[in-house]
């Protein structure tokens, strides 16, 4: 669901308030602490940990709702998950707490998208050389960068695929999915024409991840051996 939990502990940046609350006609300091595992940004298509501490209550009498996302508990004691973020309600995510439906705090978070993938074709490197038969069942990845601190999953859609022939001429093929296996005439194309010292290109990448489509990706160009 997210990766290296211990993190959460290890780098949060706390959001602590400190208000004065009416109960019992007493006045009594409520301090209570919403951390965020990244500098108080949450991101689309991720489970964002949240941690929500209250002091001098118990956790199990506190209610905590989010604005303009789900949120859900954890095994891990107060420890919750922000989830499912509306696109439409701007760019600024609430969590409240509330204490017998009396609000006792609140905190807000930057929403952001998640960064733009980064996208591999069989871990071949721009330019390289390759054997034909390693593009057969080669698959095009979209993952997420080394620094992002989150699991989270892409989807390529489609891709087009080139191939050169003897003359230099080059035939286009739009491929649904993310394999030449996914065009039979592409694949085809690949098996007739793939000579050694012609080149291929995979270009026109369309990405998408967390209700964004991705699709300003360089293309890659290898030739084969």
């Amino acid at each position: 669901m997210m990766k290296n939990l211990i993190l959460i502990f290890g780098i949060l940046i706390i959001s602590c308030f400190t208000l004065l609350a009416q109960e019992n006609n007493n006045i009594e300091n409520v301090d209570y602490l919403i951390a965020n595992v990244k500098e108080n940004i949450v991101y689309f298509g991720v489970d964002n940990p949240i941690k929500v501490v209250v002091s001098n209550y118990d956790m199990s009498e506190i209610n905590v709702e989010v604005e303009g996302a789900k949120i859900k508990t954890t095994d891990t004691p107060s420890l919750y998950v922000v989830y499912d973020i509306d696109p439409n309600a701007g760019k600024i995510v609430t969590i409240n707490l509330f204490h017998k439906n009396r609000k006792i705090g609140n905190s807000s978070f930057r929403v952001l998208y998640a960064p733009q993938p980064v996208i591999s074709v069989f871990g071949l490197k721009q330019n390289s050389q390759v054997h034909m038969g390693q593009l057969f069942n080669a698959n095009i990845l979209a993952s997420v960068p080394q620094d992002f601190p989150y699991d989270f999953m892409y989807k390529v859609e489609s891709f087009t695929f080139e191939i050169e022939n003897d003359n230099g001429e080059i035939n286009s093929f739009k491929v649904e999915g993310n394999s030449l296996r996914d065009n039979e005439e592409a694949l085809e194309s690949l098996k007739e024409k793939g000579k050694s010292g012609n080149k291929v290109y995979f270009k026109d990448f369309v990405v998408v991840g967390g209700g964004v489509i991705y699709n300003n990706f360089p293309s890659i160009c290898v030739t084969l051996l």
